[in-house]
């Protein structure tokens, strides 16, 4: 009998030990398993930090080129208008003959025959510019007409003789330096030597907003007149939508 019960004595202890065993190895698979988690996590949180730091730097660079495009087109559809108008100025101021013209008021007449092919033309080889014109000075006219050159793109996009007389005030604009559309004319004329550029606009002539660059004619200290071009802001909108 006392051996049966050291026998049975030794198996209850020997299976406890076994069931300890057992627990404590599910303890320790399960702090290993914690602990490749957490480590797993640790990893994946620093590769996602190193992604998306990699990821931002080239998205913040690639913003930047696009923008820096961007303006950079933006910048040679104002600078080419600046400069064909420049030019025009530089051709009028040659080849106008101011005082012919304070002596024989027809003069003007025949200049604007011959020159308005050239305004024209001219427009036609400016790119993103609708409107190219040169308008003279009512002080060297006789008033007896719109002494105006001026050519525009229509709504469909046809290439055109705008009348200047068309709001039937021409002459009385030329009193008023607040009237809108004249905001071209006497800001020249308020910074010789120099171009200007108008805040948008509505042109009641053409029923388009507009910006523009112009810039006052002189020879010899007398005004001939102010030579701009229009640039349509549905136009500008348009191409840096495109952009």
């Amino acid at each position: 009998m006392q051996i049966a019960a050291a026998v049975l004595k030794s198996e209850i202890s020997s299976n406890g030990g076994a069931r300890q065993l057992n627990v404590m190895i599910k303890k320790i698979s399960l702090i290993t398993i914690c602990i490749a988690v957490l480590a797993f996590a640790v990893f994946a949180a620093v590769e996602t930090m190193t992604f998306s730091k990699t990821l931002k730097k080239e998205i913040d660079s690639k913003l930047f080129y696009e923008t820096k495009k961007i303006a950079n087109q933006m910048s040679m559809v104002f600078e080419n208008a600046e400069g064909s108008v420049d030019t025009l100025c530089a051709e009028i101021e040659h080849n106008f003959d101011v005082h012919r013209q304070l002596q024989s008021p027809e003069y003007i007449n025949l200049y604007m025959a011959d020159y308005s092919p050239v305004i024209r033309d001219a427009l036609a080889d400016i790119e993103d510019s609708q409107g190219l014109y040169l308008t003279f000075s009512p002080d060297i006219t006789d008033r007896n007409g719109a002494y105006e050159i001026w050519y525009s793109y229509d709504r469909n996009g046809e290439l055109t003789y705008t009348d200047a007389t068309s709001n039937g005030i021409y002459y009385e604009s030329f009193e008023d330096e607040s009237f809108p559309t004249m905001h071209y004319y006497f800001g020249a004329i308020a910074n010789p030597g120099k171009g200007i550029w108008t805040e948008p606009y509505m042109d009641s002539d053409i029923g388009q907003e507009v910006i523009a660059y112009s810039r006052a004619v002189y020879s010899d200290g007398i005004l001939i007149g102010v030579a701009g071009t229009d640039i349509y802001t549905e136009h500008t909108v348009r191409l840096i939508n495109d952009m």
